[in-house]
């Protein structure tokens, strides 16, 4: 998993507002990655399930800034085929991440804001509010509303290059013990074959992903790369 708040929001802030259990009761929305949507009609939202590869799901937190988060696999590998399982796929199970390690220093455009709210509003199952009277008709403004080019090239997806590739993390218990799993909530084997030639693979196209981002935007200053590492 992956996640970043879309503008800048303090990791105390997020950590406070991740407290207030409404926002995660009522606002998680997953929708279908850009790349996913190319396969699809262009003009109609997809009702992907959650356990596919190319979806990430957003948590509005408030009228600036909403909470992202993207498939770990998709991050990886962001060329993979986005309509397929992504590994060990489940709903409820114990885990654990760092909220330090959250995106938080995303700025994004009014056009891009504009593309989220017109997600929001497509994938809303009953009510959606505003702060502005205009603000609930984002189609209204933004350049396309074709499923397949909303929001551009690298819509929601988490600037690769703040990201660690970790495999496992265990954590000492009180009392004594540890818990822990790897980077996709399994008790796998190292020496595994099968888990190895992943890991190969993703190393790979999770490279080629952060220099991407790097031929974009330009390589990540020193503070920027001391703040995630």
């Amino acid at each position: 998993m992956a996640a970043r708040v879309l503008n800048d929001l303090g990791v105390e802030a997020l950590a406070e507002k991740m407290r207030e259990e409404a926002w995660f009761r009522k606002s998680a929305l997953s929708l279908p990655s850009r790349s996913q949507r190319r396969s699809v009609c262009p003009d109609m939202p997809r009702y992907s399930r959650i356990e596919l590869l190319g979806t990430h799901t957003i948590f509005p937190l408030d009228l600036n800034h909403c909470l992202v988060i993207t498939n770990l696999g998709y991050v990886r590998n962001p060329g993979a085929n986005p309509t397929k399982a992504r590994v060990n796929p489940r709903y409820y199970a114990p885990t654990m991440f760092d909220l330090r390690k959250v995106q938080t220093d995303r700025q994004v455009s009014e056009d891009y804001v504009r593309a989220i709210n017109y997600v929001l509003k497509l994938r809303a199952k009953r009510y959606i509010a505003a702060g502005e009277r205009e603000w609930p008709f984002p189609e209204k403004h933004i350049e396309t509303t074709r499923w397949d080019k909303l929001g551009g090239k690298i819509f929601l997806m988490p600037d690769p290059r703040k990201i660690r590739f970790t495999t496992n993390f265990v954590v000492g218990l009180d009392g004594g013990g540890a818990w822990g799993h790897d980077e996709y909530g399994r008790l796998s084997d190292e020496n595994d074959p099968e888990v190895r030639r992943l890991r190969e693979r993703e190393w790979r196209t999770f490279q080629a992903a952060q220099q991407s981002w790097d031929s974009m935007f330009g390589e990540l200053t020193g503070e920027e790369m001391r703040r995630y590492f």
